[in-house]
């Protein structure tokens, strides 16, 4: 009998592969702006700036993310429409540009 991985086994899988990830830019970004040639003022206004629009990313994030979840379990249609519009809801909140991520 072959393993199935269940979806709250691939969810559970997903969030911790995407929280690592975060933490890891999170500590990158703070090391990188500690070693930044400038006075610490301006490194901790930067560091609050970077803060808060990662915090506004995040919670852009999460917000598409719950609605996909209730769209998701509010309607039983077809395999093939859910999940394609699933993806396309997906993807086109993961491809807004993000401030925190633009080059100034």
């Amino acid at each position: 009998m072959a393993h199935e991985v269940s979806d709250a086994d691939k969810t559970a899988g997903l969030t911790e592969s995407v929280s690592i990830f975060l933490a890891g830019a999170v500590v990158g970004a703070v090391v990188a702006m500690l070693f930044a040639p400038q006075a610490g003022r301006e490194t901790r206004k930067q560091l609050r700036e970077y803060g808060r629009r990662t915090g506004d990313t995040m919670s852009e994030w999460k917000k598409a993310a719950s609605d996909l979840v209730a769209s998701s379990t509010k309607t039983e249609a077809a395999p093939g429409q859910t999940e394609s519009a699933t993806h396309n809801q997906r993807d086109e909140a993961m491809s807004k540009p993000r401030a925190h991520m633009v080059a100034r």
